[in-house]
């Protein structure tokens, strides 16, 4: 059988791959939240030993991506009101202080990259397209902050948004392209308080037309 992904970069370590393939699996849906994480099946599908494979899934866990349940084994981490609410409290704080941040580090490559960000979300021809350029616009937000310790902090938070988004992406959202277009003038303008504000109340916007499609996590038999 042909592996799904075939890992084993030369300059990156196996379990770096490894640890990229399966949580590529877990934001695109592949795996979907809830849904048990083989060992046996990923490791044929991977081409790889289950040893990188179970230090991938314990990578994983530290970022929030996977549960792991004594005796039981690893599962995708769901994404139920608790959890999708985690994330807009942890966004709430950090997408204010990128933009502000932004708005006083940002260079004239930056607004680049966030001015043809917005323009992909207008013009895109699916939501599969204005989704990628709503990830490449907070990448870029992030990226116009120069601030390495937010970066990091940030990366995981933009994984648990992928997956969030294939949640509700039958439903109607809110024009991405209009939301973050006065967050782009606000960081030209470096007008670091107003980019903050207009970064926060974006993010209670996404939140509030979110929020009433997830479910309650089921209770244990």
């Amino acid at each position: 059988m042909t592996p799904i992904i075939d890992v084993g970069g030369e300059h990156r370590s196996l379990r770096d791959e490894v640890t990229d393939a399966v949580r590529d699996l877990i934001t695109t849906g592949r795996i979907p939240p809830g849904a048990r994480l083989h060992e046996r099946r990923l490791s044929a599908d991977l081409n790889v030993s289950r040893v990188p494979l179970r230090e991938a899934i314990l990578q994983l866990s530290v970022e929030g991506l996977v549960d792991l349940e004594p005796r039981k084994g690893a599962f995708a981490a769901p994404l139920d009101r608790t959890a999708v609410g985690e994330i807009f409290d942890v966004r709430e704080v950090l997408e204010p202080l990128a933009a502000r941040l932004a708005a006083d580090r940002r260079t004239p490559a930056d607004l680049l990259a966030l001015r043809e960000s917005v323009r992909g979300e207008v013009t895109a021809s699916d939501r599969a397209a204005s989704h990628a350029h709503d990830v490449g616009f907070h990448e870029a937000l992030i990226e116009a902050a120069h601030h390495a310790v937010l970066d990091r902090l940030m990366t995981p938070l933009q994984h648990h948004l992928r997956r969030l988004f294939l949640l509700t992406s039958s439903i109607a959202r809110l024009d991405m392209g209009d939301e973050h277009r006065p967050l782009v003038e606000a960081i030209e303008a470096r007008d670091g308080a107003l980019a903050a504000q207009v970064a926060r109340d974006h993010v209670r916007a996404v939140r509030a037309a979110t929020m009433p499609m997830v479910g309650e996590r089921p209770t244990p038999a």
